[in-house]
């Protein structure tokens, strides 16, 4: 199926747990189950090549339907009213063909599937539950870490080649902390002398004030 590689049994699909395919559909009664049936079987199994199989029934929201029926109507057309009963014969445990009648409400869902005891009943659950890597493909994967591991060490050996240079970055660090400093002290003298000039003007600024009170007492 499209959800299992079929080399390896691997699993290709995230949500996907069952896959049940149908051919035919029709409204959910014996009769119209019979007649759909005829026509999906005729070709496979109404001929003298030897064959096995089974009937999977299920029904969901439906009680007008008797399982019994619609099983014993499937199985004689399956033999064609016993003309075929010769090549085609029934087999529960492991059948070479499975005719799956499923109904849902008043639908039908009707489908020819080969291998299906086989094939986990097309769980992919199942199908791929004891699936492992195969010899190839941990070989490869052995190839890829070793690949990765090449690079580390490469990177390691870049990091090592590049220590002699740790001495000019620290030197470049200090010059700027050196810089930083001196910058710091050029802001700080020119707010001292922005302040001693601040005191000049109001010492002049008080001097002026005391002429002018002198003047006027005078």
């Amino acid at each position: 199926s499209s959800g299992i590689n079929a080399e390896y049994g691997q699993r290709r699909t995230r949500f996907t747990q069952k896959l049940m395919p149908v051919s035919h559909t029709c409204y959910a009664s014996v009769e119209d189950i019979t007649k759909t049936a005829r026509s999906m079987l005729a070709e496979t199994f109404h001929n003298s090549t030897p064959k096995t199989f089974s009937i999977v029934y299920k029904a969901r929201n439906n009680n007008t339907l008797s399982r019994e029926e619609v099983i014993k109507s499937v199985a004689t057309v399956a033999t064609d009213d016993d003309k075929w009963k010769e090549s085609v014969k029934v087999h529960l445990d492991n059948p070479e063909w499975a005719v799956v009648v499923n109904v849902c409400q008043s639908i039908a869902f009707l489908g020819l599937l080969r291998d299906f005891n086989l094939l986990a009943k097309y769980n992919i659950d199942n199908l791929t539950a004891e699936w492992k890597v195969p010899e190839k493909e941990e070989k490869e994967g052995d190839g890829l870490a070793k690949e990765e591991e090449d690079v580390v060490k490469e990177g390691d050996e870049g990091v090592k080649m590049s220590g002699e240079e740790m001495g000019a970055v620290e030197n470049d660090k200090d010059s700027k902390e050196v810089k930083d400093e001196q910058v710091t002290e050029t802001v700080k003298s020119g707010r001292d002398k922005s302040d001693a000039t601040t005191e000049k003007l109001i010492d002049g600024q008080q001097t002026t004030s005391s002429s002018d009170s002198l003047a006027t007492e005078s």
